[in-house]
């Protein structure tokens, strides 16, 4: 019930966004790379070898899931005619970022009143606007599931009552957080969160 209320809430506040056209980096990253319209290998594997801004112009900038998410996106729906699609995936994403705040939250202490009001604040804070209507801001939305995920498993990591559980938890920590580099580059911040995490609240 929380979780579908916590959606309309969203949903309401994000519904004029699903109809907005692409714009600024949108059209660099949704038009005019070839790599999403790719249908064989040799294609595809530009996904993994060549940069986020690729063809566009030069850069350190390496979002290969990210690229491949688009990717997704435009086989199914393509790309300019239909932007909605795209937007949809950016709404789910944020859902499941405040949803797991709330998780986030429990696990630390917090009681459900704190939980939600914690998700509700991560979910309509307007610091996360350009991440959910800008298709491009689809790279924070997946940084934010990767720490979401990493903290959380670093939670199930330090409580775990056998060395088995520990390790296992530890292994999911290292895939999210390796998932989440592959997606935007600053969630090599889970290098200070998860120690701090243990030192401040485990």
């Amino acid at each position: 019930m929380a979780v579908a209320g916590l959606g309309l809430v969203l949903g309401a506040a994000y519904a004029n966004s699903f109809g907005a056209r692409l714009t600024l980096d949108n059209k660099l990253v949704l038009l005019h790379d070839p790599r999403l319209a790719a249908k064989t290998w040799a294609d595809f594997r530009l996904i993994f070898t060549e940069n986020y801004w690729y063809p566009s112009f030069p850069s350190d900038l390496y979002r290969p899931l990210t690229t491949f998410s688009y990717w997704i996106n435009y086989q199914l729906h393509g790309n300019g005619g239909a932007p909605g699609p795209y937007h949809l995936v950016n709404f789910a994403l944020h859902w499941t970022n405040a949803l797991l705040v709330g998780l986030w939250a429990r696990r630390l202490g917090g009681g459900r009143v704190t939980a939600a009001v914690a998700a509700t604040v991560f979910a309509l804070h307007p610091v996360a606007v350009e991440s959910v209507a800008n298709i491009v801001g689809r790279a924070d939305e997946f940084a934010a599931l990767s720490i979401a995920a990493a903290l959380l498993a670093g939670i199930a990591a330090a409580r775990a009552t056998t060395r088995r559980r520990r390790w296992t938890w530890r292994i999911v920590l290292g895939i999210a957080a390796l998932l989440g580099v592959l997606c935007k580059e600053s969630v090599v911040m889970l290098d200070v969160l998860v120690p701090l995490q243990d030192w401040l609240v485990l």
